[in-house]
């Protein structure tokens, strides 16, 4: 089983496609702009990067679409792309193979959450490479973004959580509370923070008294001050930075704009062309379909509904699957567990502003894929366990791939802007001054 998980592993790195450019769409985009935050994630920038830079006839400079996150994900790729001198082509190259360690951590720390809750390790290989199997993981496991550094953090803390309701190791929560808040959008992780909190404020409530007196400055009220705190520090120094560069005051600056529009975004707000995408209606209906989408393998033709309504149906059934499953685990199981299926559910509704217009942001649904898997295949006697293990890396390396045979052909039909430019400066002086 083992060697199973680690073949698979492997074949996700060795099977990579040549895409040496950036196409169109959010695999090519995100992509983009990540990379130009991490080339100047440097401390001459303060290790806050930006993607865009301006110029006026006076020769002021203007900078925008800076870091909005904590700045080790773009400072720790810029070291990793900067190691030795490497092409455009060849840093493209690298930074996929960086995202896929990501995907494979995130793998490993769902294997490791359920083996935290009394999981065989079989079964928990089959569950979770099922789930990183996904349409919508595979699609986007490769697309170089930081979202892939807060899905490690995100499925750390709940490894984390689960661990703390067997040890009460205070210590470790604090400290993966942290590495989790930093890695990436990090703040992705305040979702599960929040839904834990909530948890163990129920479960103190219907104790007694004392024991939520307990609670309220107890482990989970915490880490979640802790989070705050961090995330906030972050968010000051990433505004202060950008606010220095361009010269405006903390008010102007595009973080901030961008976290206005993220989080408070509403059908009044928003523009017209926005308008309808945040609307309930339209939000669950894509939502849904990106769930659906991603509870099948990439591999192979579609299996599931195309009525908008068998897929709405089709999720309940799923949610009710996880929900039963859940009740019927050992009580002492039940808090962790909860915390997983629904951590997700509240990053991607809280945060709809951002959520609606990105469909990779479902990758943030592991957790609960990981435990309808297991809701699927729990019943397999420990004997036969070794099945859907062997089953879930197949599945895995058939899902790879197919997307990569995809983008291959892609390649030969898209427009490669990088591989364009670079041939473009191959032409240049270095001395010579380009518009474009």
């Amino acid at each position: 089983m083992l060697a199973a998980l680690a073949c698979s592993l492997l074949f996700v790195f060795i099977d990579q496609a040549r895409d040496h450019g950036l196409q169109k769409g959010h695999r090519g985009w995100c992509s983009a702009n990540i990379l130009g935050i991490v080339e100047h994630a440097t401390p001459r920038n303060g290790f806050v990067g930006h993607t865009l830079q301006y110029a006026n006839e006076h020769s002021n400079k203007q900078f925008v679409y800076f870091d909005r996150y904590p700045v080790f994900f773009a400072v720790a790729l810029h070291g990793v792309l900067n190691t030795v001198e490497l092409s455009r082509g060849e840093q493209i190259q690298v930074a996929r193979q960086a995202m896929n360690v990501l995907y494979a951590l995130s793998l490993i720390m769902a294997i490791a959450f359920l083996l935290e809750l009394g999981v065989s390790p079989a079964l928990a290989v089959g569950a979770a490479t099922l789930a990183a199997s996904g349409k919508m993981m595979v699609t986007y496991r490769d697309m170089i973004h930081c979202d892939h550094a807060a899905l490690v953090g995100f499925m750390t803390l709940l490894w984390a959580i689960a661990r703390w309701y067997r040890t009460r190791n205070d210590r470790l929560i604090y400290f993966v509370t942290a590495f989790a808040v930093l890695m990436g959008r990090g703040y992705a992780s305040f979702a599960v923070l929040a839904v834990w909190w909530t948890v163990e404020a129920v479960l103190a409530v219907r104790t007694s008294k004392q024991a939520f007196k307990s609670f309220v400055l107890g482990t989970a009220t915490r880490a979640c001050v802790l989070a705050i705190a961090l995330g906030a520090t972050c968010l000051a120094y990433n505004i202060s930075v950008e606010a220095g560069r361009n010269q405006v005051s903390w008010t102007k600056v595009g973080i901030v704009d961008s976290a206005t529009r993220r989080i408070l975004d509403t059908e009044e707000r928003a523009s017209k062309e926005h308008k309808k995408e945040l609307r309930w209606s339209k939000f669950g209906k894509v939502q849904t379909e990106r769930f659906v989408a991603n509870a099948q393998p990439f591999f192979g033709p579609g299996f599931l509904p195309r009525s908008t309504w068998a897929k709405v149906a089709l999720l309940l059934l799923c949610f009710g699957g996880v929900g039963a499953f859940i009740a019927t685990r050992k009580l002492e199981l039940r808090p962790p567990m909860i915390v997983a299926a629904l951590s997700g559910v509240v990053w991607i509704v809280a945060m709809r502003g951002l959520t609606a217009f990105h469909d990779f942001t479902i990758m943030f649904m592991l957790s609960c894929m990981v435990l309808l898997m297991l809701a699927l295949i729990h019943w397999m006697p420990e004997r036969l366990a070794l099945i859907p293990a062997l089953l879930g890396c197949a599945v895995l390396v058939l899902s790879t791939a197919d997307r990569n045979a995809q983008l291959e052909n892609e390649r030969a039909l898209g427009e490669l802007y990088t591989d364009d430019f670079a041939g473009l400066e191959l032409l240049l002086d270095a001395r010579e001054v380009v518009g474009v």
